[in-house]
C-alpha cells in the first residue's frame, strides 16, 4: 500500500459495482466487470511518490489551492458527497453513488458509477483525470467483442 494513502475512504456501490473515494475526491479503488474482478483503478496500492495517478489508476476531481474537505453519507443511503474548499473560500461538491433500481419487478443493478460535480460558493478552479489501469486497458480492448449488455428479463 502506498505509504501516503490514508485508509479515511468513503464506500460506493450498488452489490454489482463498489468503489473506495478518499477525502479528496478520487476514486483510488474499484474492480471491473465484477468486485472480484481485475482493479480499474487501484491507486490505494500506487507507488512510493505518491504520484500513481496514470500508472495505477484513478479517477480525480481536485481543486485547486484546496484547503480543506469533508465527506458524509446523505442520510440512509449509499450517496457519498464530499466537500472541497480552496484557499480562497471557494467551494464545491462531488456526490458519487452506484445506482439500482426496479425494472421489470426486478432490482436492477448496472456496473455504473455516477459523479455530479456542482459549485456552493464562489468559482472554484476544478480539474480532473480518469486513467483506468494500463493492464486493464488492455484487456478490455481484447474483450471488448464478448462484452454484452444486461439483459432484461420479464417478471
Amino acid at each position: 500500500m502506498n505509504p501516503k494513502m490514508s485508509l479515511d475512504l468513503g464506500v460506493i456501490g450498488n452489490a454489482a459495482a463498489a468503489a473506495l473515494v478518499d477525502r479528496a475526491g478520487s476514486i483510488v479503488w474499484m474492480c471491473a466487470p465484477r468486485m472480484d474482478g481485475d482493479p480499474v483503478f487501484c491507486r490505494l496500492l500506487g507507488g512510493e511518490d505518491g504520484t500513481a495517478a496514470g500508472e495505477t489508476g484513478d479517477w480525480s476531481i481536485r481543486i485547486e489551492r484546496m484547503a480543506s474537505s469533508r465527506q458524509s453519507y446523505v442520510r440512509n443511503t449509499a450517496i457519498l458527497e464530499t466537500v472541497l474548499e480552496d484557499e480562497d473560500g471557494n467551494g464545491l461538491r462531488i456526490t458519487d453513488f452506484a445506482p439500482r433500481f426496479k425494472s421489470v419487478g426486478r432490482m436492477f443493478r448496472p456496473l455504473t458509477l455516477i459523479r455530479i460535480i456542482e459549485p456552493l460558493k464562489g468559482a472554484p478552479r476544478v480539474s480532473g483525470t480518469h486513467a483506468a489501469e494500463v493492464e486493464l486497458r488492455r484487456a478490455c480492448a481484447r474483450d471488448d467483442a464478448r462484452l454484452e449488455p444486461y439483459p432484461l428479463y420479464p417478471g
